[in-house]
């Protein structure tokens, strides 16, 4: 059991598990962990599709929106807008995040969340493919909060539809790629590195 104080050890739990995932989902043929601790996964096998297979099947529970029903809501002046929550590192939402999404460290408890949002709307939460969105919303709704949803295949799929992107009050179209194998799930165009 991991300790709940130590959050880079959380967020390693948290990639095994994620990756570990993948590989029971047959969508990563390949896993091992190096002395370093870096992952290495068959980017080959991985897709964003397959990814957000394993992730409906992890997080069964969690309600999921596709890019394209959140763009219609977000369009749809007659609907509440949603409160959009990027659950990413403050690195990766400074190179872009959805137009007027807040950022949200991906290990805070549901309570630190609660106190930043208006109780009364919905959320939409998303990271870069899903799954850190998906334990935000999952802890949420443990709580009592029943509002909010993942977008599924997050911040990747927003990008590689052609959705908006924003970064310090200006259009951008780039995404922070999360790491090398991640990379190669966002359309060339769309790879900030």
């Amino acid at each position: 059991m991991t300790d709940p104080t130590n959050a880079p050890t959380v967020r390693w739990a948290t990639a095994l598990a994620f990756l570990a995932g993948l590989a029971a989902a047959g969508i990563a043929t390949a896993l091992a962990v190096s002395r370093d601790r870096s992952l290495v996964a068959d980017a080959s096998q991985m897709t964003l599709d397959g990814i957000k297979k394993s992730i409906r099947v992890r997080f069964g529970d969690v309600p999921q929106i596709s890019s394209s029903d959140l763009a219609a809501w977000l369009a749809d002046e007659s609907r509440a807008r949603p409160q959009l929550l990027d659950v990413r590192e403050s690195d990766e939402y400074a190179v872009s995040h959805l137009p007027g999404a807040i950022q949200i460290d991906p290990d805070a408890p549901a309570d630190d969340v609660l106190a930043r949002i208006d109780p009364s709307r919905p959320v939409v939460a998303y990271c870069s493919v899903g799954y850190r969105s998906s334990l935000l919303v999952e802890r949420l709704r443990a709580v009592g909060f029943t509002q909010a949803v993942n977008l599924e295949g997050s911040i990747f799929a927003w990008a590689n539809a052609g959705h908006p992107l924003e970064s310090d009050g200006r259009r951008v179209t780039v995404v922070h790629p999360y790491d090398s194998r991640f990379r190669l799930l966002l359309k060339a165009e769309h790879r900030a590195w």
